[in-house]
């Protein structure tokens, strides 16, 4: 039951993600250095609040989930070793998928397709490391770490064409401003529904299991 309280979070926050994207995506112009919405102010503006209010909703679902990794693995009896991969081999992926994010962009012939694959891939993997109690009977650990490794690279995937669509709707002497704002809201919803996941297991810290689920 708490797992499952716990997936209903996230996959709402998720769903809630991919929809905004998924409506960012049919907003802007498919190719980079499409000009199709320039005289539409409208559009673009509708746009840009979408793209914001798709990253709080991300952010969140990062504050409740990504930060409580490492309790959910401890109480699934991770090693030091587990606990050690599961705090390096996400991140590392996700630096390798984030550096090759440009060149999938550049190659690609649609900035709409990789965005919502990348979407679509990173929700997905949330199914897997729900049901890994209901399921899996060993290697529980040893899957966390893969389908959490998957989770933050399928993440990164679309980052670059979803900034490039951005960049078509900030004038060039505006983006630092913009996204540098951007960047600290996104910063203060993952502290804040880290500090929010925090107080609830700490109130269910002799059921861990049932904070986790919470959160």
């Amino acid at each position: 039951g708490s797992i499952g309280i716990s997936a209903a979070g996230n996959v709402f926050n998720n769903w809630v993600s991919l929809r905004l994207r998924l409506f960012f995506c049919n907003l802007g112009p498919d190719k980079k250095g499409s000009s199709s919405t320039a005289n539409k102010p409208g559009l673009i503006r509708d746009s840009i609040k979408v793209s914001f209010w798709e990253g709080v909703a991300a952010s969140a679902m990062g504050g409740l989930m990504q930060n409580y990794a490492i309790p959910y693995a401890l109480a699934l009896k991770a090693t030091t070793m587990h606990i050690g991969l599961l705090g390096s081999l996400p991140n590392l992926f996700a630096s390798v998928v984030g550096l090759k994010s440009p060149d999938f962009t550049d190659r690609g012939s649609s900035r709409r397709s990789l965005i919502l694959i990348s979407a679509f891939l990173h929700g997905l993997m949330l199914l897997p490391i729900i049901l890994i109690p209901y399921f899996i009977t060993s290697h529980q650990v040893n899957l966390l770490i893969l389908f959490t490794t998957l989770f933050v690279g399928f993440n990164m995937l679309g980052q670059g064409a979803f900034v490039s669509l951005l960049n078509d709707y900030i004038s060039a002497n505006k983006r630092g401003i913009f996204f540098g704002w951007r960047s600290k809201v996104f910063g203060l919803v993952s502290v804040l529904f880290g500090f929010l996941a925090g107080i609830i297991m700490q109130a269910f810290k002799h059921d861990i299991i049932y904070g986790i689920g919470i959160t």
